[in-house]
């Protein structure tokens, strides 16, 4: 398992974030913290450990399971609960927004190339990020400081 970390400034995402980028204050003109992770296999699932949503939180187990190759049905599971599942004989790529621990995360799926691409995009604040969603969806990329990005690539 290969874990690359970066810390940088971005004044471009790459093309599959370009969504998030119209807005002059959405994340690319945020500190971008990125994480990557090649996914161990086993079968028709994928695992990454010791994931963060956040630069400086907790450590988590994200498995990413398919129930036939290709996709059919795509479940997450964060520290062995499943937080989201979805049918994707119509929808190969995918963006849904979740709750992970009291965080509010952007999970972005694409299972049309390969390697298979799964994006977490996390916002952080200036006061305690989890104490800030638990007052509501505030989802306005501008009231952010840094974008947390953890992307995991499984290839079958």
């Amino acid at each position: 398992m290969k874990k690359i970390i970066m810390n940088k400034y971005v004044e471009k995402l790459p093309q599959y974030l370009q969504k998030y980028s119209e807005n002059p204050s959405g994340p690319a003109s945020k500190e971008l913290n990125y994480e990557l992770f090649h996914a161990v296999k086993n079968k028709n699932t994928f695992s990454v450990e010791k994931a963060h949503f956040l630069k400086e939180d907790d450590s988590h187990s994200v498995v990413v399971s398919l129930d036939k190759e290709g996709g059919a049905n795509l479940s997450l599971i964060i520290d062995d609960e499943k937080v989201f599942e979805v049918d994707t004989k119509g929808r190969l790529e995918g963006t849904e927004r979740l709750r992970i621990d009291g965080l509010l995360v952007d999970f972005m799926w694409d299972l049309f190339k390969t390697p298979k691409r799964f994006l977490f995009l996390t916002r952080e604040f200036s006061f305690h990020t989890k104490a800030f969603g638990e007052l509501g969806y505030q989802n306005d990329w501008e009231d952010c400081e840094h974008v947390n990005a953890l992307e995991i690539l499984a290839d079958f």
